[in-house]
């Protein structure tokens, strides 16, 4: 029988702690400026090398098409299996980035390339030979990428490849991708579209003209991530193209914008407001009383706020039309300071906190160190559900009532 995970909990006084929210920020029409320290950190470049005065390993391989046909001249690349790029990359939900549906994924994945960022760089080259072999020497590292481009074909890649092994680089028949891109009203837009092998991390980019059609040629290995942009809508993607297939639609539709007044005892209060959903969050503070959060996506949100020893207690917002008004009433609130421990009273490493509403509604997940106490919120009075997760222990959930002052929950 497996442990559980025990969660002590104290609703406290409020407190004035700043919420440490994954901000977007942005005006009306321009597309948002996401932070670089919310972005994934730039992937260290590993280096294949061997060190000065050692003689290292070699690579052989040959370059051929799918009929095993060698091709000569190809321009052959290698990196380091352990490189990072926009294929190995996670969402903060643990999903692979470019497998995650959010808006917030799509977004990152958008100011990485921005950045020209999250592409698989070679760390050498060489040329095939005219019987389509190539050799790297004076290597270091247990495996490595190598992919190859030749006129007439699709870039082919050779995972995991190892020294003393032949590596063998197919080079695909070129593969093609095409589509349109729509406005919701269905206009054709003209917009930028960027297509990522999900294989390689290879992007190529291309402008759909003025119905919105677009088409690229001379793609290698799929599936491929399809992303369309136009600065004042929000990115359509489609996650997984095969290539060599039908066409693409992609619908960019218009941003949500919430317009949120704050009132304490019925006079506008300035103070910070949340919004969360999945994958989102987003805050904004206010001016006399008054925040928007915009480039918001269509749906179900969940909205909150604070100011100094005052919260407003979550609400559920359904965004549909181009703006949603809500006025938040705030009185004091809580904080939930919460520590894990197993049934023999010790801490449990590696603790994963989620808080919802009653409701069932997400408003934060938070990694928990081992011992550590974790302050949660502040929010408003009210009823919330905790959940403790670990690994090897069964997870527990509890009621926890918010309220002013101090109420100890154990």
């Amino acid at each position: 029988m497996r442990n559980s995970v025990k969660i002590a909990a104290a609703a406290a006084l409020l407190l004035a702690i700043g919420a440490g929210w994954w901000l977007l920020r942005s005006d009306s029409n321009d597309k948002p400026v996401v932070p670089a320290e919310t972005l994934p950190p730039p992937a260290p470049r590993i280096s294949v090398q061997a060190k000065p005065g050692s003689e290292g390993l070699t690579l052989r391989g040959v370059v051929s098409d799918a009929s095993g046909n060698p091709i000569g001249g190809a321009r052959v690349f290698l990196a380091s299996s352990e490189q990072g790029s926009l294929t190995t990359a996670h969402c903060s939900c643990e999903k692979l980035l470019l497998a995650c549906p959010s808006l917030e994924a799509q977004i990152t994945v958008d100011a990485l390339l921005e950045q020209k960022r999250g592409t698989l760089e070679s760390a050498v080259e060489t040329l095939a030979d005219d019987k389509g072999a190539f050799v790297f020497e004076h290597l270091a590292g247990v495996s490595f990428t190598v992919w190859a481009h030749a006129a007439g074909f699709g870039t082919g890649v050779k995972e995991r490849a190892a020294p003393g092994e032949k590596a063998e680089v197919v080079l695909p028949s070129a593969r093609s991708v095409h589509g349109i891109v729509r406005s919701e009203e269905g206009k054709g837009l003209p917009a930028r579209v960027r297509i990522i092998s999900r294989r390689l991390a290879e992007v190529t980019e291309v402008k759909a003209d003025a119905q919105g059609r677009f088409s690229v040629d001379a793609l290698g290995e799929g599936p491929f991530y399809v992303m369309a942009t136009v600065d004042t809508l929000l990115p359509a993607i489609a996650r997984e193209v095969p290539g060599n297939s039908g066409a693409v639609e992609l619908i960019l539709r218009k941003p949500r914008t919430l317009d949120v007044t704050l009132l304490a005892e019925g006079k506008a209060i300035d103070g910070t407001v949340s919004v969360t959903g999945i994958h989102l969050k987003r805050s904004a503070i206010s001016q006399n009383g008054h925040a928007q959060v915009q480039r918001l996506p269509e749906g179900s949100v969940v909205v909150s706020a604070i100011a100094g020893e005052l919260a407003a207690p979550p609400q559920t917002v359904h965004l549909k039309d181009a703006v949603t008004r809500v006025t938040l009433n705030l009185t004091r609130g809580g904080t939930i300071a919460v520590t894990a421990l197993d049934d023999d009273e010790n801490p449990v490493p590696n603790v994963k906190l989620t808080l919802l509403t009653f409701a069932r509604e997400l408003l934060i997940e938070r990694a928990l160190g081992t011992g550590e106490l974790a302050i949660l919120g502040p929010y408003g009075p009210g009823e919330y559900l905790l959940v403790a997760e670990a690994q090897g222990f069964a997870a527990t959930s509890m009621t926890v009532t918010i309220k002013p002052g101090e109420t100890p929950v154990n």
